[in-house]
């Protein structure tokens, strides 16, 4: 099992960099025989590998019209899904990501939201009115190239709103930005995982600014009408950095992902910040990534690392204690509360396939899993990107 590279950027080593959702905070991996979810235990989150094959058989039947029999697996154009006896209606509406294009889910009616295959990390507004999105736009540019400049393609991120339907886009932050140097130098800032607050003016993410150079990928803000990454200079653990920033239900957190490592197993911790002070505190144990609120702002839906794969449980908010294990076969991850905080959408694994599967949780406070099924079933759901989840 390999280390975790830094999210410190190193000089750059070929005359492409490559594409910033597999490398933000994961680093350019070979994985051979490496199964995905021992790379997301070097890791905090799901990694560049994984279902990135084509997509399912499609039919020119309306999105979310059975083509099959009761029993029989359902098509709809581009996505295959279990049959209706087997499937999840999903209440609201789900994002997700297939092949870099973002696509959403309602009861059992897929739509497929953008077409441009560069598109990761979707995240409803507060209203549900509109998408922000992280694009892939890509530049030929001089940029530092083994102490000196070269001339080279540089791929980077922009973080993009849309109306629900993809249509509309509206560049929010392109992180592309002049050097001193030579004629049209250039680099980028790392500005990724962003989550909106509650209010909608101000975006959670983490980024190498102001300085790409000397910096770690690190907890930042960025208002949501443009403007500045502000780097709130936590600290970490050297050449970590942090991940999947995540805003409490009333605005006054963030939970996020302490980075850290025992030799080369990951040992990620979660860390909560309080917007008016500027404390952190880390929360409970070691070995747990990526956290998720519930509506009422008391439960966290975590993953749990143990350095073979990933499960899913739930932790208290305010003590850290573990309050339900949800899985254990090390194969599920990037858990999200439905609106109601009933259900759990998250993605699991199966060899090199990631499908996205919904959970019912009891009603009567114990959290027992009472029902657990598939939404998609073709394994293209891309492992690199979270899910959305807005009320009906």
């Amino acid at each position: 099992m390999t280390d975790r590279p830094p999210p410190r950027r190193p000089p750059l080593a070929s005359t492409t960099i490559a594409r910033l959702v597999a490398i933000v905070l994961l680093g350019v991996m070979v994985f051979g025989g490496i199964g995905l979810l021992g790379i997301l235990d070097v890791s905090t989150g799901p990694g560049p590998v994984g279902a990135a094959g084509t997509p399912g058989p499609g039919t020119t039947e309306p999105p979310g019209q059975a083509t099959a029999g009761p029993g029989l697996p359902t098509q709809v154009p581009g996505v295959v899904v279990p049959p209706a006896d087997q499937s999840a209606p999903v209440s609201g509406s789900i994002l997700f990501v297939r092949g870099g294009n973002v696509w959403s889910v309602t009861d059992r009616t897929f739509s497929q939201v953008t077409d441009g295959g560069a598109d990761s990390w979707p995240i409803w507004s507060p209203g549900g009115d509109r998408i922000y999105v992280t694009r892939t736009a890509t530049e030929v540019a001089v940029a530092p190239h083994e102490g000196g400049f070269e001339k080279i393609t540089l791929e980077y991120p922009s973080i993009v709103s849309l109306a629900r339907d993809g249509t509309d886009p509206q560049v929010i932050l392109d992180s592309l930005y002049e050097l001193n140097g030579p004629p049209d130098a250039k680099f980028f800032l790392q500005v990724v995982q962003p989550d909106v607050s509650p209010d909608g003016t101000r975006f959670a993410l983490v980024s190498d600014a102001p300085d790409p150079f000397s910096t770690d990928v690190t907890l930042s803000l960025l208002p949501t009408d443009g403007g500045r990454v502000r780097n709130l200079g936590l600290e970490d653990e050297p050449g970590l950095g942090h991940n999947d920033p995540e805003w409490s239900p009333d605005g006054r957190r963030i939970a996020f992902t302490w980075n850290g490592r025992n030799g080369s197993v990951g040992r990620p911790r979660i860390a909560i910040y309080t917007v008016a002070t500027g404390a952190v505190r880390l929360l409970g144990d070691r070995g747990f990534a990526n956290p998720n609120w519930s509506p009422d702002g008391r439960l966290l839906a975590v993953e749990r690392s143990d350095g073979k794969g990933r499960d899913l449980a739930i932790l208290d908010a305010t003590t850290g204690a573990l309050v339900k294990r949800l899985t254990t076969a090390r194969d599920s991850f990037a858990p999200v509360f439905s609106p109601d905080g009933s259900q759990i959408a998250y993605l699991r694994l199966a060899g090199q396939a990631v499908d996205l599967r919904l959970m019912t949780l009891a009603g009567d406070g114990s959290h027992e899993v009472v029902d657990d099924r598939a939404v998609t079933d073709d394994g293209t759901v891309d492992p690199a990107s979270p899910i959305s989840w807005a009320a009906p």
